[in-house]
């Protein structure tokens, strides 16, 4: 087996008020775990988001919804527990939801696994 270090989201697009695709494991891969999941919120006003992590064919809803509603401070960064080393199928994708457009921009990195 063989491993590959991979930057899944990398701050250069926030997200919107609608679900947006931040990362989508390879079908070429055994799977994916992430290893770091960070967010900040560059807007002026305090804003809420939540991370999906979806298998593959599905979408965002309350069954794969891992980080619920939370609140985050204009100019602050939180990094949730949640999605650190979760593992993910090929197809498997994260998403997320901001409650502004562009205010809250996504950083996720991980390990992605390959046959030899």
């Amino acid at each position: 087996m063989s491993v590959r270090n991979v930057t899944m989201a990398d701050g250069d697009r926030p997200a919107t008020t609608s679900v947006t695709t931040l990362y989508t494991v390879p079908s070429t891969a055994l799977g994916a775990r992430i290893t770091q999941f960070s967010c900040r919120n560059s807007h002026a006003s305090a804003q809420t988001y939540k991370v999906y992590i979806i298998p593959n064919g599905g979408s965002a809803d309350d069954t794969n919804q891992i980080v619920d509603v939370t609140t985050l401070l204009s100019g602050y960064t939180d990094t949730p527990v949640e999605p650190i080393n979760y593992f993910m199928q090929p197809g498997d994708f994260i998403q997320v939801q901001n409650s502004a457009n562009d205010s809250i921009t996504f950083f996720a990195a991980g390990i992605e696994f390959y046959n030899s």
